[in-house]
């Protein structure tokens, strides 16, 4: 699709919703490569295994970090992970990613576009980052007051997404996401999805500098 196309079905999307969904990391803030990295730092010890662990966590981006964690030891590293073995290698995680995750770059424009959005659409945040660490992020982050509700880990998006949608009432909702996990998600339950990411570049300000002569009274 030619980038015009692009906008203009995504501007069309977004003035006819009353709901936007909006993934966090890689969608809102520039996350995704701290936190695939920090596998890899969960694994230092096992330089011969670098590329394996690069690869699979960067193609499972809704698997459960610490269901990652657990296949890099048994199916990658062929290790037994037990119990405390599995805490430990979760908890360096958390310490690895957390505050970098609170000091990391916005993607460009998400606060503009939230701020030109909040009062006009319903807005909801959803994300595979456990629901705990994700309220003190979006917290940290001062990001919290833009949402009607914030949902995290565990979770199945889509049957997520269809239970919100059925229950809220509202007929026109829209995922906001940056990976394939998130567009598949979406298509599961025939819900229009917008990408975001560094595949497509200042996506945001676009959105925003489209709409704004449109949108406000």
């Amino acid at each position: 699709m030619a980038k015009n196309d692009h906008l203009q079905t995504a501007l069309s999307l977004i003035q006819t919703a009353d709901l936007l969904i909006f993934d966090f990391d890689g969608t809102l803030v520039d996350s995704n490569e701290l936190k695939w990295t920090a596998f890899e730092t969960c694994f230092d010890d096992y330089p011969n295994y670098r590329n394996q662990i690069r690869t699979y966590s960067r193609t499972k981006n809704h698997v459960l970090r610490h269901d990652k964690l657990r296949h890099i030891c048994e199916n990658i590293l062929g290790e037994t992970c037990p119990p405390e073995r599995e805490q430990q290698l979760l908890n360096r995680y958390n310490e690895e990613t957390t505050l970098g995750i609170i000091a990391a770059p916005e993607i460009p424009g998400a606060t503009q576009f939230l701020d030109f959005m909040f009062g006009k659409k319903h807005m909801v945040l959803l994300s595979a980052t456990p629901h705990d660490i994700l309220i003190s992020l979006v917290k940290e982050r001062k990001l919290e007051r833009y949402f009607e509700h914030i949902q995290g880990a565990p979770i199945n998006k889509a049957d997520w997404m269809k239970t919100y949608i059925d229950q809220s009432g509202m007929k026109h909702a829209v995922s906001i996401g940056d990976s394939k996990e998130d567009a598949l998600s979406a298509q599961k339950i025939s819900l229009p999805f917008i990408p975001i990411g560094h595949d497509i570049p200042n996506a945001f300000p676009n959105y925003y500098n489209l709409m704004q002569p449109q949108l406000i009274p």
